[in-house]
């Protein structure tokens, strides 16, 4: 197997390797890396649904879709995410149990009584440490999971905030469960730079046959190009989402937005929009746009008040 530790702690970049990786070789690797504070979602979640947008746009966290399922996950520099990309024989392709037990065995040899729950996470009896995902491409696997070691537990809390009620769709919802760090249940007390050492070298020396693998300059060209073709992208990380509808009441005017494919497919609008304002005229300006905060904002200040346009926005998202 080759290990490979990241160089950046870009999220959009580790995800796009983690893709590279699994469908562009035949080999098997060990993947490490650390992402800046970010949001990353299951491949078939609605968004909107799973962040407090208003939150993450105020602390500039970042939003990224990752191409397996399950639920949404906060990544920060006190967060540290494995991945497994292996060869595996038909029928035989999801294994949690399998990826997760090199991780729970080198935490509980630091002291740390970890255990695979029954959603595929990893847990303690004080709360939930690793969330794990997979998907499959052909007979080959990506096996990923976060650690969570020193992570900011509030932002967390507040970035994964949000109210799921006035959405209605098809997608995957997200399970919250209480979570602890993994630095308050150490034996012995290290820091994260340790911890990531710790997990690595383990990983490495658990087979003869493991190497240490460094990124080519072809790899990181690669990489980079899905990186901007697909990762950062607004088709990706928010158009991808499954048909939804938004259902908001604000200052007594009703909203019903219909999205499909990140396009606002129809607006309903009821109840008194800005005194004598008919309310099919911001239905009509609307309709066929993108659901996207910041376009929708501009799009209704080039046509009505700050105020009447705050409104508005409130209502769509």
């Amino acid at each position: 197997m080759r290990c490979i530790r990241s160089h950046t702690t870009d999220p959009y970049f580790n995800l796009a390797a983690e893709e590279y990786l699994l469908r562009n070789s035949a080999d098997e690797y060990y993947f490490q890396y650390v992402n800046d504070a970010s949001v990353i979602i299951g491949k078939h979640q609605n968004a909107l649904a799973e962040i407090d947008l208003r939150y993450i746009e105020e602390q500039e966290i970042l939003l990224a879709r990752r191409i397996s399922g399950g639920g949404a996950v906060y990544h920060d520099q006190g967060n540290l995410n494995y991945s497994f990309i292996t060869n595996e024989k038909t029928g035989d392709y999801i294994r949690f149990g399998y990826y997760t037990a090199p991780v729970i065995a080198l935490l509980n040899d630091l002291g740390v009584k970890a255990v695979l729950g029954s959603r595929n996470e990893v847990s303690t009896e004080e709360g939930k440490i690793s969330g794990t995902a997979s998907h499959v491409y052909k007979s080959r696997v990506l096996h990923h999971g976060t650690l969570l070691f020193n992570a900011d537990l509030d932002r967390l809390a507040h970035c994964l905030y949000t109210d799921a009620l006035q959405f209605r769709d098809k997608a995957v919802r997200s399970v919250r469960s209480k979570v602890v760090n993994i630095s308050t249940l150490l034996k012995d007390k290290m820091d994260a730079p340790d911890f990531y050492d710790h997990v690595f070298n383990t990983m490495l020396r658990s087979d003869p046959g493991n190497t240490v693998y460094v990124f080519s300059e072809g790899d990181r060209r690669a990489i980079g190009k899905l990186r901007e073709q697909k990762y950062t992208g607004w088709d990706w990380n928010y158009g991808y989402s499954p048909k939804y509808v938004v259902e908001k009441e604000v200052d007594g005017i009703q909203f019903r937005t219909t999205v499909a494919k990140g396009i606002m497919e129809k607006v309903e609008i009821s109840g008194m929009v800005g005194g004598d304002l008919d309310p099919a005229v911001p239905s009509l300006l609307l309709t066929g746009r993108r659901h996207d905060k910041k376009m929708t904002e501009s799009v209704l200040l080039e046509t009505f008040s700050e105020n009447l346009s705050a409104i508005l926005l409130e209502g769509l998202f």
